[in-house]
């Protein structure tokens, strides 16, 4: 079973203050008694308690709440399935994230690292071998050079030759080794852009993600009818080879941004949110409104996953305690993948991860029409990863429930039925 260790970051805090347990007791409205169970994990915390402790520890509830630890529990648990090779105690990961949660946040972060240069490292080296401009630009270099050394043997050679002779092989070899200056600059240049940043991007797709979340995935340029190629000049170099997928990402922002403005989205937050009518109201796709929620910036973050009708993820909004990997598939069991066969239905899900911690999942599905008679349209899914900081955003509802977990190689859930990949994971909930 996952261990409680929320009271032993208010007693760590309370540490941290100079409070004795009988001043933190009276703060919170409890007895000296009950916060010293709470504190050796004697008792739960949670509700009134929870937000009574946290006011008087001056801290968010969030970080004293078992979702301080869930993002770090599941980012070293895929860490330890990237590794098994040294065997980490992965049954002990709770109790290390709850005493030990810098080292912990070290940790995952030395992890992720990792995993970026490698990805790198293994495109990089890909591109070495299959990218159409390097093996141009590498065929052109030895052709060059093949051309200038057989032109410099005849002139070494040769002593016979006629001045006017002597003088075109001098050119050409002037006119060919310009020639290899202008592509090995250009290959200089080509290296130097990829190697400009610490973790370089390894594809177009990490590039325009890394893009995104500098900008918090959301660009108020575009707010009233902005233009996107300006934008696009000042985040990426005119031939870069991610500039096509991210002109996509930023005209579809714009159009969402036109279809449902700030003021808009403003107003319809003023009362409890139900996605269906607000959409059919304002004459927009639930997803389109979705996603408008989602890249909202300075309110409360929701999370956001897109995928295509082959189960691929097509857009990603990471919340902090709900990591979506880029090197995993996601769990099946995701109530995005069952919206697939439900086009044109939204409704919510309470997905309960294998630690216990139960999020509000709100999902729909749609297929773009197809462009000529006898092609097929074109599915996708969207669902809403909404953290329980704004759950009070949208109507309450009654909604049903799944078990769902991280990915299949680090979720602990060993015997489910939908699994796609063995786990590293031995031990069970």
């Amino acid at each position: 079973m996952v261990r409680s260790f929320a009271g032993l970051r208010i007693r760590e805090r309370r540490l941290v203050l100079g409070l004795s347990q009988t001043a933190l007791a009276r703060e919170a409205g409890i007895s000296p008694s009950y916060l010293n169970l709470i504190e050796h994990n004697r008792r739960p915390v949670a509700g009134k308690v929870l937000l009574a402790l946290a006011r008087a520890l001056d801290v968010p509830p969030s970080a004293l709440g078992e979702q301080a630890t869930l993002g770090l529990v599941a980012a070293l648990r895929e860490a330890a399935a990237d590794l098994p090779v040294h065997d980490p105690e992965t049954h002990q990961i709770e109790e290390f994230v709850g005493r030990y949660p810098g080292w912990a946040r070290m940790i995952s972060t030395l992890d992720q690292t990792n995993r970026e240069l490698r990805t790198t490292v293994e495109a990089l080296g890909d591109r070495l071998t299959h990218d159409p401009v390097l093996q141009s630009d590498m065929h052109e270099m030895l052709t060059t050079i093949t051309a200038i050394r057989s032109t410099a043997s005849i002139l070494a050679t040769v002593d016979d030759i006629e001045a006017p002779q002597r003088q075109r092989f001098t050119r050409a070899i002037h006119d060919e080794s310009q020639r290899l200056s202008e592509v090995a600059g250009a290959l200089t240049d080509y290296f130097d852009r990829t190697a400009s940043s610490d973790r370089p991007p390894a594809t177009p797709e990490e590039e325009v993600a890394r893009i995104l979340e500098t900008a918090g995935y959301s660009f108020t340029q575009l707010e009233h009818g902005g233009e996107v190629e300006p934008l696009l000049d000042t985040l990426l170099p005119k031939g870069a080879a991610a500039r096509a997928e991210l002109r996509h990402w930023l005209t579809r922002w714009r159009n969402d941004a036109e279809a449902v403005p700030e003021a808009v989205l403003t107003d319809l937050l003023a009362t409890p949110l139900d996605l269906t009518v607000a959409a059919r109201k304002l004459g927009v796709g639930v997803a389109q409104l979705m996603r408008r929620l989602a890249f909202r910036q300075g309110q409360a973050p929701l999370g956001l996953i897109a995928i295509n009708g082959a189960g691929q993820i097509l857009l990603r909004r990471p919340l902090p305690d709900w990591p979506i990997s880029r090197q995993m598939a996601a769990c099946p069991l995701l109530p995005v993948f069952d919206a697939l066969w439900q086009p044109g239905t939204t409704w919510p899900v309470d997905v309960q991860m294998p630690g216990g911690q139960s999020t509000l999942a709100i999902c729909t599905a749609e297929i773009d029409p197809p462009h000529r008679m006898g092609e097929r349209g074109r599915p996708s899914a969207t669902m809403l990863i909404v953290p329980d900081s704004a759950r009070h955003l949208f109507a309450p509802t009654d909604p049903g429930t799944v078990a769902a977990g991280p990915g299949c190689r680090v979720c602990s859930r060993t015997r489910c039925t939908a699994r796609i990949a063995e786990p590293v994971i031995a031990h069970q909930l």
